[in-house]
């Protein structure tokens, strides 16, 4: 039984590339973020920041489960550590 997409293989491409440099933004803005610590940033930007990097990591979360190849998972993959790591960070510095 073969498999009918509706989708082309291009647009399957151009949206995971999408997706991942995605990540890899909402994980640089919360590292950002993290480090307005010494800017001395109002604690609701440490919020913002919690929240931009929780929905990094569940959408490359996502987006390394639906990945095809390994250029995607290069991009990914900084991504989901900056973002899960600094969204850790950012509620740690917004508590206190």
């Amino acid at each position: 039984m073969s498999q009918v997409s509706t989708t082309s293989p291009t647009q399957t491409k151009t949206r995971g590339n999408g997706i991942a440099f995605l990540c890899l933004v909402l994980g640089v803005i919360t590292v950002a973020l993290a480090l307005g610590e010494s800017f001395d940033i109002p604690a609701s930007a440490h919020w913002a920041g919690v929240v931009l990097g929780a929905l990094g990591f569940l959408i490359s979360m996502y987006a390394q489960m639906t990945s095809t190849n390994t250029r995607e998972r290069w991009i990914l993959m900084p991504g989901w550590i900056l973002s899960g790591t600094f969204a850790a960070v950012n509620f740690w510095f917004a508590i206190n």
